[in-house]
Parts: C-alpha cells; structure tokens; sequence
C-alpha cells in the first residue's frame, strides 16, 4: 500500500508540475486505444498479420484503427529479409492514422541507429538487394575501383577482387547507405522519431529505462541523445564529400580513420569542425550500453537492484509504467515483471532467427491485452 500510494504521489506531482519546453510533444493522454509491437527485424508478414488481428490494418493494408495510437517500439531493421516493405508500410500509416485522429509512433531501437551510423553487421543482403533497382552499374564500378585503390591492386582487377567486393557490399549496399543518409528518404524518417514517448502514463522505449532517463528526462533523451545521433548522421556527408569516410567504412572504423587524417592546407573550418565533432559523437550514450537503445537492466536485473533506478527513471518523465522490447521473452510470449511495472513485448516475430511469432499488447480501457499473428482471440500478458 505505501509503494502503491508514494506511485500516485509521484505521478501527481509530474503531471501537476509544467513540463520542460518541449517534453508536451513526446507526452499523450486521453488515448482510448494502445498498440504496441516490437522487434519486427525485417518480418513484414507477420507484422502485416499481427496488426490485421489487432484491428489497426484492413484487409487492404489501409489504416482501420481510428484513434488508436500504435507504437513500434523499435528494430523494424536488420536479419530479415523484407524491412524495406515495413518501414513504406509504417511510414504510409503515419500519414493515414493522423487522418483518422490517429497516431503512429515509431521508436528508434539500436538497430535503427546502427543502419543509421554506418554499422551493418547485421543487414541482410536481401535488405541491400531491394534496393538493387536504384542502384547503377556505374556506382559500383566507381566504388570498386576504390577498393581496389585501397587494398594496393595496380591494373587490371582481378576476379578475385571483385568477388570479394561483391561479398562485402552485395548489390543494393551503395543505394541502401544513401537512403540511409541525413537526407535521404528512411534516414530522415528515422532521424525524425523519438527515441521515448509516455501514452497515458505508460512509457515506451526499446532497450529499457536505464538510470540515464532518471538524470536526464524525456528532453535529454529525445532532444539531446537522439540530436546527437542526427548530428553524427548530417556529418557523413560533408565528410563523404570530402572522400574523408566512405560509405564502405564501418561505424568502429570511423574514430580511427578520423584521428589518422591529415586534412589539406585549404581544408575549411567547416569539414575540420565536422571530422571533430564526428569523433566526439563516435562516443555518445546513445550507443552505450547503458543507454536507452541498448539496456537490459529492466529485463535482467534482480528487482532488490533494479526496482528503485527504474521509479527514479519513471517519476522523471511521468510515467508509471514501461513498455520494452529489445530482449526476446521466455517463452516468446508477452510478459509482465515487477508487478506490471516493465512489460516485455519482443516476441521474437522472425521466428526463423528467434522461433517467436508477432504479438501486440493491447492497452484499452485500463486492462491489457495481447493478440497474436495467428488468431484474433484475446489473451491476457503472462
């Protein structure tokens, strides 16, 4: 009774108090609907499926939730072959909920942020090969002949070379990374999304509410972590430009390749000022482990040492609850921890890499839900 009334305190002085400028827009109450999936990894018909049954999809992949607020909570990339059909998908949704007195929230998850910063160790080639159609012959044979240039090859190239260039950057890579650069069509989109929303007092993010959120709040993560995960992005291309990194470089390339480049004389202020600040964000916390992105400590630590950081964390944006994914469940089934205090929504939905199946958990009317990719019954979190 004493936890349950120092909770309503707590929520009541959040609410009471003004939010810092700008928190409003992250913020949402009054929602009759939630629906929330995680971890879709490139697995669009399962997606396709789960929303179907939960009502927020027709037959015709058109909007039918009305005012219902779905949230993503994050990795719709990386493993799976088809992530380029659900982010079209959910990007057309955004525009049809919001219509219908909707919404759409997509949260950025690590992988999104990996795709963004240039770390691709997890991309499938088929998610290169839809992008295959926009790129040129002339493209790869210029990408080519520098990687040739790096890896020391004088004349001709040899089939060797050229094999393994095709087995590092499968067709599609170059058109994959420009659609992922600050402005082209998915790396705006996602540079665009929050990284935590709070619906009715009920928090979403992906890795987990670590004691990060306590010190900096819903400004600080949605403003200055995911700024500069934006500014980390809008850097690589002035620094592409200047042949300083390529799109071939990996993200834990890029500190080094920065530190050891020997800019020109007439280098101007604005390509120096950019390689420094893109090896300073290189150590942001929005790749930390303990940042929101990556944190397990919800799903993996003892409630003795996790249950007072996660209060901190919840009474600093409102919250009285959070919504995860990141962490595939026991089970692969929706789960609740600390008495409903952290829900667990990564169901493993590629079931061929996690042997799970996709599941929405259902918030509507004070009670939760869960409906799975297979039925339309209702079933309750375990």
């Amino acid at each position: 009774m004493i936890r349950y009334l120092t909770r309503l305190l707590a929520l009541f002085f959040a609410f009471s108090l003004p939010l810092a400028a700008g928190a409003e827009e992250w913020q949402f109450s009054g929602v009759e609907r939630i629906v929330a999936v995680s971890d879709i990894h490139g697995a669009y018909e399962p997606l396709v499926a789960t929303l179907q049954n939960a009502g927020v999809i027709d037959v015709d992949l058109g909007w039918a939730g009305g005012a219902t607020h779905l949230v993503i909570v994050g990795d719709i990339l990386d493993r799976g072959p088809d992530s380029r059909d659900a982010m079209d998908l959910l990007m057309r949704l955004e525009t049809e909920a919001e219509s219908a007195g909707g919404m759409v929230h997509v949260l950025v998850g690590n992988h999104e942020a990996m795709n963004l910063v240039g770390d691709l160790r997890y991309v499938a080639k088929e998610e290169f090969a839809a992008f295959a159609g926009e790129e040129t012959d002339e493209e790869r044979a210029r990408w080519l002949a520098e990687y040739a240039q790096r890896k020391g090859a004088d004349g001709d190239i040899s089939e060797e070379l050229r094999r393994e260039f095709d087995e590092r950057f499968p067709t599609g890579f170059f058109a994959h990374r420009r659609e992922f650069e600050a402005d082209g069509r998915y790396g705006a989109w996602l540079l665009s999304q929050p990284v935590v929303v709070v619906v009715n007092a009920t928090a979403f993010v992906h890795g987990g509410l670590s004691p990060m959120i306590a010190e900096i709040g819903l400004n600080g993560v949605n403003g200055t972590l995911a700024g500069e995960l934006q500014r980390y992005v809008e850097n690589l291309t002035p620094l592409y430009d200047a042949g300083v990194l390529t799109p071939m470089d990996n993200f834990y390339a890029h500190p080094r390749i920065l530190q050891s480049h020997m800019p020109a004389v007439e280098a101007d202020a604005a390509l120096l000022g950019a390689i420094e600040e893109t090896r300073r964000l290189a150590e942001s916390d929005v790749h930390a482990p303990n940042g929101p992105l990556w944190y397990r400590g919800n799903v993996a630590c003892c409630r003795l040492v996790e249950e007072e950081r996660l209060q901190s964390a919840l009474d600093a944006i409102g919250a009285n609850r959070v919504v995860i994914g990141h962490t595939p469940t026991q089970g692969r089934r929706i789960l609740e921890r600390f008495d409903g205090d952290i829900i667990e929504v990564d169901t493993g939905m590629l079931s061929e890499r996690y042997g799970g199946s996709g599941n929405a958990l259902i918030i509507e009317g004070g009670r939760l839900a869960v409906i799975n990719e297979e039925s339309t019954e209702v079933t309750a979190p375990q």
